[in-house]
């Protein structure tokens, strides 16, 4: 059985700040945030709108023993001209 390393939050605020400096240029990336792994192991997450973007990144699995996860969060679906109500009329307009 392997046994897994523990990355305190620590060490993952530092690896943070790392891969922000190292990955600003970073064609989409949406954000950088430090995140519980387990009962006892802090990790990194970078989120990116596409799989592509996360690709095109390159992350490594994991930086001084703290893991690394490319999180894809597609960007909003914009609501569509005429689709936030606007057909209904308030009274004091149909007056």
């Amino acid at each position: 059985m392997t046994e897994q390393k523990t990355a305190t939050i620590e060490q993952a605020r530092a690896v943070k700040d790392r891969i922000k400096s190292q990955y600003q240029q970073l064609s989409g990336g949406q954000g950088i945030a430090v995140e519980r792994v387990g009962d006892d192991r802090w990790g990194v997450s970078v989120r990116f709108p596409s799989k592509a973007a996360a690709q095109a990144a390159a992350l490594p699995e994991e930086i001084d023993g703290v893991p690394i996860r490319a999180d894809i969060i597609p960007e909003p679906m914009r609501p569509r001209a005429g689709s936030n109500g606007s057909r209904v009329k308030k009274a004091a307009d149909r007056r």
